[in-house]
């Protein structure tokens, strides 16, 4: 719902090389997972033959945010709403038929973040995020399932709505409309 693909990039590159002192590899498709935490943790895997510890987790999620906020205070119009975002996300929750529930492939952390500068009514809306799994399948399964939870129901039809192939494929793969 927000058009910061590119800025989150550059943030994610910028947090890594200032965090562990190294660039990344910015080839984003070569990855298998394109989500934070799959991108992370693949990285890592690759470089170190280890998992990243939970302190540089953290500290890595803490430089990501802060560079949000600068980038926020020195550009708010950056984070601006995709044209009808907004609208599409009430309309939905307003209708009562609909489970509305957000997955997706960035912190928690920084999506919320983009999501309340962008005004979007996400406050109370049940998410999965990519401190949750690190494959996009598995985040979208697992905010549709807290969904089911929620409402004590399975649902006759399922629609991801996303920004990127990742999504579509993502779609594919679990049998969702798109």
């Amino acid at each position: 719902p927000i058009s910061t693909n590119a800025l989150h990039e550059h943030w994610f590159a910028c947090a890594y090389a200032d965090v562990f002192g190294v660039a990344i590899n910015t080839a984003w498709a070569e990855y298998p997972h394109r989500t934070d935490s799959g991108i992370l943790a693949h990285s890592f895997r690759k470089r170190l033959s280890r998992e990243p510890s939970v302190a540089e987790l953290e500290l890595f999620k803490k430089r990501f945010l802060a560079l949000h906020k600068a980038a926020w205070l020195q550009a708010p119009q950056d984070f601006a709403e995709i044209s009808g975002a907004g609208k599409a996300l009430r309309s939905i929750d307003a209708h009562g038929g609909y489970a509305l529930v957000l997955a997706s492939g960035s912190w928690r952390l920084s999506a919320r973040f983009k999501l309340k500068k962008a005004g979007l009514p996400t406050a109370n809306l049940l998410a999965a995020f990519a401190d949750d799994a690190e494959a996009r399948d598995e985040i979208a399964s697992l905010a549709i399932a807290r969904a089911s939870f929620r409402y004590k129901r399975s649902f006759a039809r399922t629609v991801l709505v996303g920004d990127s192939d990742s999504d579509v494929a993502t779609a594919r793969r679990l049998g969702l409309s798109f």
